[in-house]
């Protein structure tokens, strides 16, 4: 296979993490083929270390935001009477769907188990509502 050689290495991998591993951009950014790229990484394993350093910190920050879904922004005022920190509203409440999510899949292991219950005794209402039911680890149930 045959392919130019990028011109300057270090420029294509800083381009790459600055990117965040988006291919298309950095095609687009660097003025060169998807297809170019794709040689490139095979022939240079600099290229291809890079393209997979940099989804893993894009996959960081993703996990970070996450956790912050998950957490939500509390108003916190401190107990005169007790002098600790207590939650009295929420800029951000935490994000069920977020909760949900992670527990689906990277709780499943733990014993995170969906899944889906239908309504079918509907009596010819519409029946496209579901509830989505966790099993928990110790046997109990929660549903969202």
């Amino acid at each position: 296979m045959y392919c130019k050689k990028p011109d300057d290495l270090t420029q294509l991998v800083q381009l790459i993490k600055s990117k965040n591993g988006n291919k298309s951009e950095v095609c687009k950014a660097f003025g060169i083929s998807r297809q170019t790229l794709n040689n490139w990484e095979e022939l240079h394993t600099e290229i291809k270390e890079a393209f997979e350093e940099a989804r893993e910190e894009f996959l960081d920050f993703a996990e970070s935001r996450a956790k912050m879904l998950i957490e939500g922004i509390p108003i916190v005022e401190i107990d005169k009477a007790t002098g600790k920190k207590v939650i009295i509203g929420w800029k951000e409440r935490p994000d069920t769907r977020m909760i949900t999510y992670v527990l689906g899949h990277l709780g499943y292991n733990r014993g995170y188990i969906p899944k889906q219950h239908l309504d079918i005794t509907s009596n010819g209402k519409d029946i496209n509502a579901t509830t989505q039911i966790y099993i928990m680890p110790d046997g109990t149930q929660i549903k969202f």
